[in-house]
């Protein structure tokens, strides 16, 4: 049994080598987890820049609004690594305890060493040895600094856009002719972008004017009446085409009432 006897520093250190060891481990798994969900653009590069992984989710929304009713397909891309949890296990305590049984040993060089081996834990009335115990205790830690601020710039980033609409009566039924809804939703669509851009226009208009209404030097006042000029010009070019489209907009109306009156019984 003379082979069963350790130095004490082994036995020692040992368990401490462990859990060193295993929550090295655990943290490189978090890595671990994150490069799975990605792949590398270039190897060439010294520096390894990964691209995440992504996830294409579809949904429908029902959306009323001037235009009518429509039934929206819309589209969620999201990274991989944003919707799956990741793993942040890590060792917060440790507990170490031994059952010893103690002798003295000398090495080849003649210097005395204290050797141990491990021995039951249930203690005679008679045995006097020291009883020792090992336990670990494992928790799920915060995520580090770096990945949570990746997270919430993902989270940040994931902005549904619109892939398809189905245009539909109040009913939810879709309407036959979609290419005609269609026409008179971009029709609207733009006329009311014309009217906030003429908008903005005007509230400059006024304020040039009260400004032009001040005292300013001769030069100045005559950089400022040509602006006013060129922004007059732009204001009525823009009304000459708010009427072409609200011309434009009355035609696809006109359009779908007739359809809606031909599909009448």
């Amino acid at each position: 049994m003379e082979n069963l006897f350790l130095p004490i520093d082994d036995l020692v250190f040992a368990p401490v080598n462990a859990i060193k060891e295993a929550d090295i481990h655990l943290s490189n798994g978090i890595l671990k987890q994150i490069a799975t969900f990605s792949e590398q653009e270039d190897e060439s590069e010294p520096i390894p820049v990964m691209k995440l992984k992504n996830i294409k989710f579809l949904y429908e929304r029902a959306k009323s609004d001037d235009e009518g009713e429509k039934i929206e397909t819309m589209g969620l891309t999201v990274p991989t690594a944003s919707i799956v949890p990741l793993s942040a296990l890590q060792i917060c305590h440790s507990a170490v305890k031994f059952h010893l049984e103690l002798k003295a040993g000398c090495g080849a060089d003649g210097t005395l060493s204290l050797l141990g081996k491990p021995a039951s834990a249930q203690r005679r009335k008679t045995d006097f040895l020291p009883k020792m115990s090992f336990h670990i205790k494992t928790e799920c830690a915060p995520l580090p600094e770096g990945v949570a601020r990746l997270i919430d710039v993902l989270d940040i980033n994931q902005i549904p856009s619109v892939e398809d609409k189905t245009y539909v009566n109040k009913e939810g039924i879709p309407h036959k002719n979609q290419k005609l809804y269609a026409a008179r939703e971009r029709a609207a669509s733009s006329l009311r972008r014309l009217d906030s851009m003429m908008e903005k226009l005007d509230a400059e208009l006024e304020v040039k004017n009260l400004e032009f209404q001040s005292f300013l030097p001769g030069e100045a006042q005559d950089k400022l009446s040509q602006r006013i000029a060129e922004l007059s010009r732009r204001r009525e070019r823009y009304a000459a085409l708010k009427e072409e489209w609200k011309e434009n907009l009355l035609l696809r109306e006109i359009e779908i009432l007739e359809e809606y009156i031909k599909d009448e019984p």
